[in-house]
């Protein structure tokens, strides 16, 4: 694990626009300064939302950083988010009936989130943060109903047309396709296991996880929303010394919470983000798109030196 002092956090559930689903929220907050600043800075809160598949915990190390270092006075709250159909948000059961989840229903939910932090965090300035399908859903959001001040969007996954054409022929009815191989994948993938050994070695040898660190893959295993018994309820957490959220010893078969089909309905609802690239000059707000150095999901071109905007 990594070495790093404990994160106090709060959790939350809260309602979407569609009365079935509940979406949880885990809110962390800056260790109180010693005495009081003579001159405060103006706060941001920062929200923060994760890729397909994964987890609201998986970015504790970027908010432990942030939360001890130099920033951490400017910063009022952190809220991460689990997407429906992940972690200890609800299985989106209408989608899983019709096969695919539109991602605007994401934009929307994130729209309920926010909501939410106004209420509860005052007047603050704000900052969504997105990774891949959360880029796409943050950047959706800031069409459809301005919210951020600035928007950092982490190889956000926009379909366009163009895209969607080369892919499936120029004459397919685009708002039918679905990546195929991403959600035959998702739906192939091993869902239940018998230890977290298992777990482990079985993540290793899989090239989405090659590159991740030990520690990284941990919280995967052991948050609990990443990986759960389905009736374990979320007040049955627990802070362990290692400043990670532990469950308590669960009985096997280990079984993933965001399931293979959750998974592949995420996926196959893809193409509904290409309304969010016809519209994206509409973002006014400052906006910095990221990459990482050996990603497969990013063109080399994705980002050159001294561009910037969208």
């Amino acid at each position: 694990m990594l070495p790093r002092p404990h994160l106090h956090f709060t959790r939350h559930l809260i309602s979407s626009t569609n009365p079935k689903v509940h979406l949880a929220i885990n809110t962390y907050h800056p260790p109180l300064p010693p005495s009081p600043q003579p001159n405060p800075p103006h706060k941001l809160s920062l929200i923060l939302t994760h890729a397909t598949s994964l987890h609201k915990e998986l970015w504790e190390p970027i908010i432990s950083h942030l939360l001890h270092s130099h920033v951490a006075p400017t910063i009022h709250a952190i809220h991460t988010w689990d997407l429906r159909g992940h972690g200890d948000s609800s299985v989106d059961q209408d989608a899983l009936a019709k096969g695919k989840l539109d991602w605007m229903d994401l934009a929307r939910d994130l729209g309920a989130i926010m909501d939410w932090v106004k209420e509860r965090d005052g007047k603050v300035s704000l900052v969504g943060i997105g990774h891949s399908i959360g880029g796409a859903a943050t950047l959706g959001l800031q069409i459809f109903n301005p919210t951020f001040s600035a928007i950092l969007a982490i190889e956000p996954v926009i379909w366009t047309d163009e895209v969607l054409k080369l892919r499936y022929g120029a004459d397919a009815n685009l708002d039918e396709t679905a990546p195929d191989d991403l959600v035959n994948n998702a739906l192939r993938r091993k869902a239940s296991f018998d230890s977290r050994e298992e777990l482990f070695k079985y993540l290793k040898q899989k090239p989405f996880f090659s590159t991740w660190t030990d520690a990284a893959l941990q919280i995967y295993m052991v948050v609990m929303e990443g990986i759960a018994i389905q009736t374990q309820r979320i007040d049955s957490l627990k802070d362990d010394d290692d400043g990670f959220t532990h469950p308590p010893t669960s009985p096997t078969p280990l079984t993933l919470k965001c399931s293979p089909k959750s998974e592949a309905v995420t996926f196959a609802g893809g193409a509904t983000s290409r309304y969010i690239y016809s519209r994206l000059p509409e973002v006014t707000v400052p906006v910095r798109m990221l990459a990482g150095r050996k990603s497969y999901m990013a063109h080399p071109n994705f980002a050159a030196p001294g561009e910037t905007g969208l």
